[in-house]
């Protein structure tokens, strides 16, 4: 039976990479092969044990900005993609029956999030992107990305979201100035979300 890898954090401060087998696509999802992955913040904090979202479990396979290629798709999958696509996957998986998703609202209680709710002995077990592989449930929103752009820049999708969603809720207008507090990646990007909103100065700190 032929076998992939992939690091699995155990939630005492420590991580080991384990044996998976290869995963067969999830009825009507696929299975990723995985090129890049960005390393979060929160990754840090996972590995110690903090979870910072709600409904984390552990041992788990981590990574949630994950980028990769479309390995192996089931006959009922309904995305308009093909094998040996490039895609973005966003690490929510909203229910999208409950009142907040049918709003429109991000308050989903039945979410799944992609590298923590969805431990090793769930299924494959391969549901973060530090790994070989990754298995996709149906209904995860995935976006179609160029082919001629390194992997790793391509991790930033998920930060530059992040920032874009920010610089619209803070309602950041043409001519403002902006402070940013911590110029980690999130923070450079909401650097660059301030200055595409039309702020003037911009100041990390």
């Amino acid at each position: 039976m032929a076998t992939v890898k992939a690091v699995v954090f155990t939630g005492d401060g420590k991580h080991d990479v384990r044996e998976f087998p290869m995963p067969e696509p999830p009825e009507g999802g696929l299975v990723l092969r995985v090129e890049a992955v960005g390393l979060c913040g929160s990754d840090l904090a996972q590995l110690d044990g903090q979870l910072l979202v709600p409904n984390g479990v552990y041992p788990v396979v981590p990574g949630h900005e994950t980028v990769g290629r479309i390995e192996r798709m089931d006959a009922g999958a309904a995305w308009t993609l093909a094998v040996g696509d490039r895609v973005a996957v966003d690490e929510i998986l909203r229910c999208g029956s409950c009142a907040a998703c049918r709003g429109g609202e991000l308050g989903c209680r039945q979410m799944q999030l992609y590298g923590y709710t969805l431990g090793v002995d769930d299924g494959p077990g391969l549901w973060g992107g530090y790994g070989e592989y990754m298995a996709i449930l149906p209904g995860t929103n995935l976006l179609k990305l160029p082919g001629d752009v390194p992997a790793e820049e391509l991790t930033l999708f998920e930060p530059l979201a992040n920032a874009l969603n920010w610089a619209t809720l803070s309602g950041i207008k043409p001519g403002d100035t902006v402070v940013v507090e911590g110029p980690g990646h999130q923070g450079l990007a909401c650097v660059v979300a301030a200055h595409l909103a039309g702020a003037v100065n911009v100041i990390a700190t």
